[in-house]
């Protein structure tokens, strides 16, 4: 049976372009030129933008990868037409569209799909326009046009059910594993925290040639998991999609999921992901992702995609991380030296279960899946409307976290990166922020890794905030404007001390052995010169706060930072005259002069010049009588 497909423009053709000619007519086979278009060069380009001339200057043609008898081009298509973006140019009938295929062969008609030429693509299937939707990986892939028929039933099903699609991470996110045998120990010792861990074995998760020590898994579920999961089935169908082997992740659905309740059999691992460094939406949405929700706690992985909800990564055993961050073979020997090194033994507090982050997640799934709802609910007959996104409502609830604030960063930027292209900058406009570049009227915050610096001494001046860089961090992190007074660097030091940053980079300091040496030796006089040195008398007296202190703090040398580089000297510059002094005019220091000129070309200034007329001084002092004699004894030395 026939059917009429479309074919679109390859979103990889050089736009803008313009038609020269239009070639296909009849039959149509793979690799016949279906037209002809000009395109402009980037040397031309730039000519162009010199106010040269040269536009299409470069010819290419536009080959089908598919056969098929041609129905229709539609009207736009013809000679002269400007093409800015890919979109449909043309409609064929096939005998056979190929929608489902089974490794390379199409499961209707049996030919073979497996063509290897230029025009061969790239990804789960050679044949163009052909997509993985499964979650195993038994080699089905669809059509384009098959994709978007599922993707439409998908949708129809969610809609009537008035839930979305959600995709879970695994560890880190709702779970976290070990392979550290001391939890074994602690669990035959009957410690309480650990008595919803999970123990199970991998026998083959072993890469091939590779003999792994026989080891047990701990997995601990995150708190409030089983109330997460039950809510949000009531709102979303859920998808796994980690970074972990097939059976890892099966493993870890029977504990959080033993009957199949909320996952069934849609999980995606690495071994259908066929990649251990990023995971992709259009592996199970290829055409349509406006009603898909990720939760995870890695953004690295997904791109900047609109629809992730970031999670903050869950750390129940303290200094273990992600045991699924690495590739096969890295991933087997960072198990095998965890389970010998045992980190967990090693810390004084290794379990830590003080975490409500799904509570706070679960608030952000249900404000989306209603907002989408509510806007469902005002569409005109069967017309979806625009609000209907995740895509669009998701940026929507981030840019109201800082809505109103105009932030100042300082301290925080690297000397060498530009602030307007800087990810802090970025990520504050993500989340509602204004940003300047400079204190000045309009800002909110002064948003700083230290104290001292040019920025917050004239921003703690004026009326606004000067935070710590951890309510910015938490606040975007949360989704959830901080209280300032918690974070405010007037107030008691935050929870994770700021550290002292020099060139707007953060010093982490020496490792412990190094700082242990360089301690060797302090005692309370040590830290008592120190301490004098830090709050020592500046050329203005003793009692005078250095210029850029923030007040009442210590005095200290100025640092110009990377975000204080634009600043004028003014800034730097002494005190003025008219400063009022504590006592009487007269104990007010002498400013400080340039006692001799700087000499120019040739040119020495009478002051710097050593002249000498030629006669003795008649009338020698005392003190001259002693410098010749220090200079006689210092020649005579030398000649000996």
């Amino acid at each position: 049976m026939s059917e009429t497909v479309s074919v679109e423009l390859p979103t990889s053709l050089p736009y803008p372009i313009r038609i020269t000619r239009v070639l296909a007519d009849g039959e149509v086979q793979r690799g016949t030129a279906l037209l002809e278009y000009a395109f402009t060069s980037d040397e031309a380009r730039k000519e162009l933008a010199k106010g040269g001339k040269g536009e299409w200057d470069m010819v290419g043609s536009w080959d089908s990868a598919i056969e098929g008898r041609l129905d229709r081009w539609e009207e736009w298509v013809k000679p002269g037409t400007r093409v800015e973006r890919s979109k449909i140019a043309l409609w064929l009938e096939q005998s056979c569209s190929h929608p489902v295929q089974l490794h390379g062969m199409c499961g209707v008609c049996g030919r073979d799909l497996t063509t290897d030429d230029y025009l061969t693509r790239g990804g789960p299937s050679k044949y163009a326009g052909s997509y993985e939707m499964s979650h195993d990986s038994l080699g089905v892939t669809v059509s384009t046009n098959e994709a978007k028929r599922l993707e439409n039933v998908t949708k129809e099903t969610l809609l009537s059910s008035k839930r979305l699609s959600l995709i879970v991470d695994l560890d880190q996110t709702i779970i976290h594993t070990t392979v550290d045998p001391t939890v074994g120990e602690w669990i035959e010792q009957g410690k309480k925290a650990l008595e919803d861990v999970a123990k199970f074995h991998l026998p083959d998760d072993v890469p091939l040639g590779y003999t792994a020590p026989d080891r047990w898994y701990y997995t601990k579920p995150r708190p409030g998991v089983n109330q997460f999961l039950r809510r949000m089935n009531e709102l979303y169908e859920m998808h796994v999609y980690t970074m972990g082997t097939r059976t890892y992740a099966e493993a870890i659905c029977n504990v959080v999921d033993p009957d199949k309740t909320f996952f069934g059999g849609r999980i995606i691992s690495r071994d259908e992901n066929k990649s251990f460094s990023s995971k992709s939406l259009k592996r199970l949405f290829p055409t349509d992702q406006s009603m898909v929700v990720v939760i995870d706690d890695r953004a690295d992985v997904w791109g900047e995609i609109p629809n992730l909800v970031k999670v903050v990564p869950y750390d129940f055993f303290i200094g273990v991380g992600d045991i699924n961050k690495a590739d096969s073979m890295a991933q087997t020997k960072l198990l095998d030296a965890q389970s010998e090194d045992r980190p967990l033994a090693k810390e004084s507090e290794p379990l830590n279960n003080d975490d409500a982050e799904l509570e706070r997640v679960a608030k952000i799934l249900a404000q989306i899946h209603s907002t989408f709802y509510r806007a469902y609910a005002q569409r005109v007959k069967d017309t979806i409307p625009m609000g209907c996104d995740v895509e669009v409502i998701i940026p929507d609830i981030k840019s109201r976290v800082l809505e109103g604030c105009t932030l100042v960063f300082s301290g925080v930027i690297p000397k060498h990166q530009a602030a307007e292209t800087s990810g802090i900058f970025h990520a504050a406009e993500m989340f509602g922020a204004r940003t300047m570049l400079d204190v000045g009227p309009g800002m909110t915050h002064c948003v700083t890794a230290t104290v001292g610096t040019e920025k917050t001494y004239r921003a703690s001046r004026m009326d606004a905030a000067v935070v710590w860089v951890e309510w910015f961090h938490k606040s975007i992190a949360l989704w959830k404007r901080q209280d300032e007074r918690a974070f405010s660097i007037n107030g008691a030091e935050s929870s994770t001390s700021p550290k002292q940053v020099e060139n707007g980079i953060p010093e982490d300091g020496v490792d412990d052995g190094g700082l242990d040496n360089l301690l060797d030796g302090w005692d309370e006089s040590a830290d008592a010169e120190l301490q004098a040195f830090m709050e020592g008398s500046s050329d203005y007296g003793e009692d005078t706060e250095s210029v850029g202190s923030v007040p009442g703090s210590p005095s200290k040398k100025r640092v110009r930072y990377a975000d204080e580089e634009s600043l004028p000297l003014e800034s730097f510059r002494d005190p003025p005259e008219d400063q009022d002094w504590a006592g009487d005019s007269d104990d007010r220091p002498a400013k400080r002069r340039l006692l001799l000129e700087a000499p120019t070309g040739d040119y020495v200034p009478e002051g710097n010049r050593f002249q000498w007329d030629g006669k003795m001084d008649e009338n020698p002092t005392a003190e001259d009588d002693l410098f010749a004699q220090m200079l006689e004894d210092s020649l005579d030395s030398e000649i000996s």
